[in-house]
């Protein structure tokens, strides 16, 4: 499976699963990870016991920190940083 992703594809071996973006807290961080897998907000809840609501909280919070609009724009950002 390729996952898209804007500007780039990524096959499964090569998405990242450590995010090291200073900015980030750790549960931030692993948002992140989750999220350049291509996770879907839900997906992402269920997997570390959130609530959809927290995890939007917590995206919106990442996008002010990385000065993005939207997720894609964020996961292209961590990608480059790593």
């Amino acid at each position: 499976m390729i996952m898209r992703l804007g500007f780039e594809e990524l096959l499964p071996s090569e998405v990242k699963t450590e995010i090291n973006v200073p900015q980030f807290t750790e549960s931030q961080r692993k948002i992140a990870a989750l999220l350049v897998q291509g996770q879907t907000n839900s997906q992402i809840a269920e997997q570390l016991f959130l609530s959809e609501i927290t995890v939007k909280k917590q995206l919106t919070a990442m996008f002010q920190k990385l000065d993005v609009k939207n997720r894609t724009q964020l996961a292209q950002k961590i990608l480059r940083k790593e």
